[in-house]
């Protein structure tokens, strides 16, 4: 208590002296450590191994926003919008939010958004500031301040890399290279590059205006706009720990400065500012009256709030004391000023709150989604507005009556991945501040779309078991250790938690059972009624959830100090997130019965291997304390062979960590090699048909081994930069779950499995096919954008040393020798084409368009790729289509030939004179029932036709022949009316031929 009294005598000692930082505390940015990001090395780590460019990642979706902190909007054209993912990278609508494309994939390696402003005085200024402000654990870093000056076309890194998380961009109303940021610094550790930072040509250079100390960090920013000179920052002490965080008290406050940041004066004592510990605050001066400022403060003892000053912050006033705006201060508090009425404000808390009679009472405005974080209100039309939340972004052209749809951004946050056997198989996980979802792998529609996805057992954080004797059954996860059971029959969900669940606002040491925020939910591959579940304990059913059983001891260290409430000292929060000492990774061999591993997130690896009846201590002893061990992954070969992802990040450590042992854990080999700084693992996985080939998800990406982890290399292709929370492999496949643009899938793996240093040194090698599925729908092509079908077809891969001087040819042969299309790499038409080349020449361009675009998936496409390295070719198993009738009306599209019936096949690779085959099988859809006869029933008919097409095809090019020989034979001897009899005779009968042709198309 006398403490207590103490800290409030502080503040009014603290009026008798000068508080205002002098010019000297504004310094030019000090050199810091070797920043963790460098463009430069991010961009040689990534680079694409020739082997691997044949190969493509699709984004399977789902198109459901993730989280948004950074809104902007174009004060000049009322329908662009821009927003940044918090690990999404930055998107831009140009009709109101009805679609949303990605600006900075391929032209920038921006990855999480904090911050995004349009300059006020030229629109096609656009600043960014990377790494997510609002410090949730699983937040990701940035690197830096970005800069576009042709409306986000291009873009260029303007410094600032260590800051990592930015939470406020400002740029001034007039000159669009004045900005200041405001950094938050690094998340889980002391940071010598907090504070808030200016800029006066573009970011060429900063200063850094206003510095507390290294862990007291930038937390809001406003600019009066009707005189830039008038600055206020709000400055907060934050750090998180793997088990928590420390938020508010020290200097944490408010400040002004009035010549542009060159010097500032603290606010935090003036009148009318609660006394005691103050922690994060949200603050903005109105532009409709510069005197009047607006702030939300996080207090202790409930003496925050709302408050305002109608004195440019001399005075404050409480406007309102309701607690709900300060609810997970950390993660919300801020505050909009409306642009044209000083009397109107926006509050982001759990929901939208606004305020018309300047901060008095509020009321809620309905968005799309909860958790708000940021409101942008346009400038000139204050009816303009665009909301950031933890479903994205949201735009209203009303003042907030409605809002645009946020399920058509695919900026999905997922912690894991897992796969059934369904063919075409699901893909799950829980979503992040959403439901679980299950989504297509394919759909037999044009594209994977809502239709093909729904949620199923656990939630937002959730490992997601399916049951393997019903995949109408599955079991899911959520915080506090609730666990679901749900029957996608029946649409019936059932609890089967092991334990009591309600522990919000406990210590994790006051909890029975400690479960993490995402904890492991299991089958056995053995026993397929044995379900695992972990929370210091590793606990199994046989009974669908009804009963537990205790299957092991505490198997974490359980530090006393790492057990308490988190948060503070201004504000507790424990929500279940910050639970620790549990069971993060969990897993049995799948080649021996009984073999289970356990890392725990506190730094402990265990195995059993007799189905848990005894359990020992195999933690690598250069693992180091408090290291969380993310994912364990028991080899599919060998019973002894496990490998193991671990991080470090919560500890200020972003190195990789990657683990192997071959005896059960006695010992173990680092295996990391070729992984840089930055990319932190996440997870690692083994392929489950080549022994020593793995893949590993890390912090920015994807990468791949060969040689069992002694040495890696980036696999990310076309992924963005993005956090890979967990791999799956899947027959053919390799499935990725991101932490910001939703699932991908890397389609048909064959190469990499087969690829060896012997096949990249000679001049051209085929690839054996892997078997192709004839489904009863294509479902649409390959490609990139959300929710894209893989390419229909056979993937046909090869390898060439050097671009081949000549043309090379792919021919598809029947098992009879037979060839049934020829294609080459000419960019022209089909090699088998008949057709005029004036009827070809639009189809062509477009093709030839086409193949630049998805150079390797050519499904549809004539040409052949032939670059130097690996190539993919997709056969879309069709025989040639019928003849066209050039320039006819009915002429809208082509009648195509029959699919290839299942069964053996050979494709012949035709290069500088040499020939490679390799035979291949089109398997038929297992959906069916088809016999084989019928198949080729269906063949028949559609050849039939085909060829009856081509005969009338082939007439009427006669037709045209004959007609131009007699009027030219008509012209010489100077009969042109005769001419015009048979011209017309002629022009009757391809009237016949082409309705007979329409008829049957």
């Amino acid at each position: 208590m006398q403490n207590f009294q103490l800290l409030r005598l502080l503040p009014l000692l603290a009026l008798a002296i000068t508080t205002t930082v002098s010019p000297l505390h504004a310094q030019r940015a000090a050199p810091s450590p070797r920043p963790l990001y460098d463009p430069a090395l991010y961009q040689n780590g990534t680079r694409t191994n020739a082997a691997f460019k044949s190969l493509q990642w699709r984004n399977v979706g789902p198109s459901r926003g993730g989280r948004s902190t950074a809104v902007t909007g174009d004060p000049t054209q009322p329908l662009v919008f821009y927003f940044g993912a918090v690990n999404g990278g930055v998107w831009k609508t140009t009709n109101a939010g009805q679609s949303w494309e990605n600006i900075t994939d391929g032209v920038s390696d921006i990855s999480s958004v904090g911050a995004i402003t349009v300059a006020p005085s030229d629109a096609n200024v656009i600043w960014v500031g990377t790494g997510e402000g609002k410090p949730r654990e699983d937040l990701t870093y940035g690197t830096g301040v970005y800069r576009s000056t042709d409306g986000g076309k291009t873009w260029t890194h303007r410094g600032l890399a260590n800051t990592q998380q930015i939470t406020t961009l400002r740029v001034h109303p007039t000159n669009p290279d004045v900005a200041y940021v405001g950094a938050l610094g690094h998340a889980f550790g002391p940071s010598a590059d907090r504070g808030v930072y200016r800029t006066r040509d573009g970011g060429e250079s900063w200063t850094r205006v206003l510095f507390i100390d290294d862990s007291t960090g930038a937390a809001d920013i406003s600019i009066d706009v009707n005189n830039p000179r008038i600055l206020y920052a709000s400055m907060w002490k934050f750090q998180r720990t793997p088990w928590g965080m420390d938020a508010g008290a020290g200097r944490s406050g408010l400040w002004k400065s009035t010549d542009g940041g060159d010097s500032w004066t603290e606010l935090t004592f003036n009148p009318g500012i609660p006394r005691g510990l103050i922690g994060k605050i949200g603050v903005s001066v109105s532009p409709a009256n510069s005197d009047r400022v607006y702030a939300n403060i996080e207090a202790q003892d409930s003496l925050g709030g709302v408050f305002r000053s109608d004195n440019g912050g001399d005075t404050w006033t409480r406007t309102n004391d309701d607690q709900r705006f300060v609810i997970r201060p950390y993660y919300y508090m801020s505050i909009t000023a409306d642009p044209k009425n000083e009397n109107t404000l926006y509050l982001m808390n759990l929901s939208v709150h606004r305020s018309i009679d300047g901060g008095k009472t509020f009321s809620s405005i309905r968005v799309p989604h909860g958790d708000t974080h940021i409101m942008w209100v346009d400038p000139n039309n204050p009816d303009r507005l665009i909301n950031g939340n933890d479903g994205g972004a949201t735009v209203s052209l009303d003042g907030g009556r409605t809002w645009s749809s946020q399920d058509n951004q695919p900026t999905s946050q997922f912690y894991h991945v897992t796969t059934d056997h369904q063919v075409p198989y699901r893909i799950y996980g829980g979503q992040q501040d959403n439901s679980t979802v299950s989504i297509a792998s394919r759909s037999d529609n044009g594209s994977i779309g809502e239709r093909d996805w729904f949620p199923v057992a656990g939630c937002e954080s959730a490992y997601i078991a399916i049951d393997p004797r019903n995949t109408d059954i599955t079991y899911g996860g959520c915080y506090m250790g609730s666990l679901t059971r749900h029957d996608q029959r029946t649409k019936t969900t059932r609890d089967i938690s092991v334990w009591l669940r309600n522990y919000d606002g406990m210590g994790a040491i006051d909890v029975p059972q400690r479960f993490q925020w995402t904890f492991p939910v299991h089958f056995s591959p053995h026993d397929s009624s044995a379900l695992y579940v972990t929370s210091q304990y590793v606990w199994r059913s046989r009974d669908e959830g009804a009963s537990w059983e205790k299957r092991s001891p505490d198997l974490t260290v359980a530090d006393p100090s790492t057990l308490g409430r988190s948060g503070g000292p201004v504000t507790g929060d424990m929500t279940g997130t910050e639970w620790y000492a549990t069971i993060f990774a969990f897993a049995e061999s799948p080649v021996r019965a009984g073999v289970l591993w356990a890392g725990s997130d506190d730094g402990l690896v265990h195995v059993s291997t007799d189905n848990g009846d005894s359990w020992k201590n195999v933690t690598p002893p250069t693992l180091g304390a408090f290291t969380r061990v993310s994912i364990i992954e028991p080899s599919p070969f060998d019973a002894g062979t496990a490998y193991m992802a671990a991080n470090r990040y919560q500890q200020d450590d972003f190195a990789p960590y990657l683990y192997r042992t071959t005896d059960y854990g006695a010992t173990w080999t680092r295996i990391d090699a070729g992984i840089p700084m930055g990319a932190y693992t996440r997870a690692i996985r083994s392929d489950v048909k080549r022994a020593g080939l793995l893949f590993a998800g890390t912090e920015t990406g994807v990468y791949v081994s060969f040689n069992d982890g002694a040495k890696w290399e980036p696999l990310q292709l076309n992924l963005p930069r993005v956090s890979v929370r967990d791999v799956r492999v899947h027959d053919n496949d390799v499935i990725v779950a991101t932490h910001g643009r939703s699932f991908w899938s890397l389609d048909d793996i064959s190469p990499l499995r087969t690829l060896t240093d012997s096949i990249m040194r000679k001049p051209v090698h085929l690839f054996a096919p892997a078997p192709a599925v004839r489904w009863v729908s294509r479902g649409g092509g390959g490609g990139t954008r959300p929710g894209a079908n893989p390419a229909f077809g056979v993937h046909v891969d090869y390898w060439l040393a050097a671009k081949p001087s000549g043309t090379i040819t792919l021919q598809f042969v029947h098992s009879d020798g037979s060839v049934i299309r020829s294609y080459t790499s000419e960019r022209a038409r089909r090699s088998d084409s008949t057709s005029s080349a004036a009827a070809d020449s639009a189809a062509a361009d477009a093709r030839a368009r086409l193949d630049v675009e998805q150079l390797s998936y050519s499904a549809g496409t004539s040409t052949v790729p032939a670059r130097a390295g690996a190539n993919r070719f997709v056969w879309d198993l069709q025989y040639p289509d019928a003849k066209r009738i050039p320039r006819s009306i009915s002429d809208l599209g082509t009648f195509s030939g029959p699919m290839a019936v299942p069964g053996d096949y050979t494709v012949r690779l035709i290069v500088s004179g040499d020939t490679l085959t390799q035979p291949f099988t089109i398997a038929p859809d297992p959906r069916t029932s088809l016999t084989s006869a019928e198949y080729m029933a269906q063949f028949r008919l559609r050849e039939q036709v085909v060829e009856r097409i081509s005969s009338l095809t082939e007439a009427v090019a006669r037709i045209e022949d004959i007609k131009g020989q007699l009027a030219e034979r008509a012209r010489q001897v100077g009969a042109e009316p005769y001419a015009d009899s048979v011209k017309q005779a002629s022009t009757e009968l391809r009237k016949q031929l082409e309705a007979v042709r329409a008829d049957v198309y």
